[in-house]
């Protein structure tokens, strides 16, 4: 197979929708190679400890081969990386080194998948990711990627979620165990962040259709209460063999609402306030 001939596909989402576990799960596909967040900053990875020690000596790294390095990563290979190196750069210059850069990783990407013998090729991408590099999402256009859109339906628990992790520092882990800590919320500032993730949910699927990419739209709460169905639709869209992954070790962070929100009786009134009292019950 080519890199002209992989299907190629990105999980587009916002943070806290259970994407590490759904990514985690498809990459299991024999036939898909799913990476995690391809375009986040090198510094709040585990790999820039690696970088520090061996830089750009990939080999040195100990990964398998089933490993690529994320795209800050890769471009410190270049000595004139800098000039990526600064998002707020990224935001207001559109520089074409840039694009041509992002251009280069993403065939380099797919050869990858190619050489790992996959016929399925994707990555996640987070909305604030595609902000940072003018010309992106033309880009995957341009090169036939496929758009598999993960929203959270129950938007008071991703804010929560988003909200805690923040204050725990910690955002993902396998097999957690909470250490029974309860945190107080901010209500007035709860309430702005809510109507902010439904702004920006609404604006990415206009992004995402006014764009008129293949898609596929699939909600975190299916692959929590009917994981075959879930995985179903996701194999018959990338044209795949619906073969049903094993569950991911990365757990739920939040189990009950109450173990978390020291003013649980003040929030709970809040929400029920918004309309949404069932998305704290459910």
């Amino acid at each position: 197979m080519s890199a002209k001939s992989l299907t190629k596909f990105v999980i587009l989402t916002r943070g806290r929708t259970g994407s590490t576990a759904i990514v985690d799960e498809t990459n299991q596909h024999q036939d898909i190679s799913c990476k995690q967040e391809v375009f986040v900053s090198l510094r709040v990875t585990p790999l820039y400890a690696l970088y520090q020690k061996y830089g750009t000596s990939f080999e040195e790294y100990g990964f398998n081969e089933e490993w690529f390095p994320i795209f800050a990563l890769w471009l410190k290979q270049f000595k004139k990386s800098r000039l990526l190196s600064k998002v707020n750069f990224l935001k207001k210059i559109y520089n074409p080194l840039n694009i041509r850069r992002v251009n280069r990783y993403l065939d380099e990407l797919e050869n990858h998948g190619v050489n790992l013998g996959c016929e399925v090729l994707g990555f996640k991408l987070l909305e604030h990711q595609v902000a940072e590099i003018p010309g992106f999402i033309a880009l995957l256009k341009q090169r036939n990627y496929k758009v598999i859109y993960l929203e959270r339906k129950n938007v008071v628990r991703q804010v929560l979620s988003g909200v805690i992790a923040n204050k725990r520092k910690k955002f993902n882990a396998k097999n957690y165990q909470s250490d029974g800590q309860l945190y107080e919320l901010d209500l007035n500032n709860f309430k702005s962040l809510i109507e902010g993730e439904l702004h920006a949910i609404r604006s990415q699927k206009k992004m995402v259709e006014g764009n008129g990419f293949d898609s596929l739209l699939i909600n975190y709460e299916d692959f929590l209460n009917n994981r075959p169905e879930f995985f179903k639709e996701i194999f018959e869209f990338l044209g795949v063999d619906n073969v049903l992954p094993e569950g991911s070790d990365f757990s739920i962070m939040i189990p009950n609402v109450k173990d978390v929100v020291k003013n649980y009786d003040e929030f709970y009134a809040c929400i029920e306030g918004m309309g949404m009292r069932e998305y704290i019950e459910s």
